[in-house]
């Protein structure tokens, strides 16, 4: 497969709003089974007992296919994620040809659906079943309403049943502003999602996954207390953003950890408003290396707001 991964990206999402279209879908929550029966395809099986490895199953029956689910699966937005994800082999192109060269099933693995370096087929999956989940004409006014933060991650999960870490994600995704949402286990970061407005910046990009969170953060702090976790408590602080991604200007950032209960994990949600453009980070950095021009700007204190006002000389 030659396309990038933003090409794939693409295509998934355009595929999915078409799906909803033809399915007559005009607001959420989406129902994954009724997308399943306005294309002819059987509805899923539940409480299937499945390799440990995986959380759902496409089946080949002669010219017809079969979506099975596995009884592991963590929860109903879990579930229906799945049930998207296997919707998306069926409906990208391509997909069919490399799940069944050389056989009759297909499993999709377990691991969080940003949590691993995984085949083009099931990463353009991931992003199908996201966009059909939680569209993105669907999901902006809901954003609107509900602010930032884990507010917002609870808005999208509440009004599109989805589960916790795929709301975050289309959080992430989704959000104006500069958001980053990070799923670790004891710990260690499992993977990393940052708003378009930190991407723009090389160390927006770099993922964090296999990194410990900051030893100061709430995150940490809770990720120490299995109880907590296990009761699904949250913690929330004022950080600095850099902590968190090196190379990040010195940024106080609100950062929301929760306890994910018997999944065991830690979602965290960094909030930080807005930051410095590329560009603007530049300016800042030449001026740093060329040192005050004269004693005012020397007496000038560090400040966000100076961002704002900053041209190149």
């Amino acid at each position: 497969m030659t396309l990038t991964r933003e090409a794939l990206d693409r295509a998934a999402r355009q595929k999915a709003r078409e799906v909803l279209a033809d399915a007559g879908i005009a607001n959420g929550p989406v129902s994954p089974f009724k997308v399943a029966a306005t294309v002819g395809f059987p509805l899923p099986i539940d409480d299937v007992t499945m390799p440990p490895a995986a959380f759902g199953a496409l089946y080949k029956e002669g010219n017809s296919f079969r979506i099975l689910v596995s009884n592991t699966c963590p929860n109903e937005g879990f579930r229906r994620f799945t049930i998207c994800h296997e919707l998306g082999h069926l409906f990208l192109d391509g997909h069919l040809d490399e799940l069944f060269e050389s056989g009759d099933r297909h499993f999709s693995e377990a691991g969080q659906f940003r949590g691993q370096r995984k085949p083009w087929f099931e990463t353009q999956a991931d992003t199908f079943a996201a966009e059909l989940l939680v569209p993105t004409a669907f999901a902006d006014p809901v954003l609107r309403a509900a602010g930032h933060g884990l507010a917002a991650v609870r808005a999208i999960e509440a009004k599109f049943e989805t589960s916790l870490s795929c709301a975050a994600v289309r959080y992430a995704e989704l959000a104006g502003d500069s958001v980053a949402v990070i799923l670790s286990r004891n710990g260690t970061v499992e993977w990393a999602c940052a708003s378009g407005q930190m991407r723009e910046h090389w160390w927006g990009k770099r993922g964090l996954k296999g990194e410990n969170a900051p030893r100061g953060s709430v995150t940490a702090y809770l990720a120490r207390d299995s109880k907590a976790v296990a009761a699904g408590a949250e913690r929330s602080t004022e950080g600095w953003l850099n902590d968190w991604f090196d190379g990040a200007p010195v940024i106080s950032v609100e950062e929301e950890a929760l306890g994910l209960g018997s999944y065991d994990r830690v979602l965290t949600v960094l909030h930080c408003g807005s930051i410095p453009t590329p560009d603007q980070e530049r300016i800042r950095q030449d001026r740093d290396r060329r040192g005050p021009t004269d004693w005012r700007e020397a007496m000038r204190p560090y400040s966000l707001d100076r961002y704002e006002d900053l041209v190149d000389d």
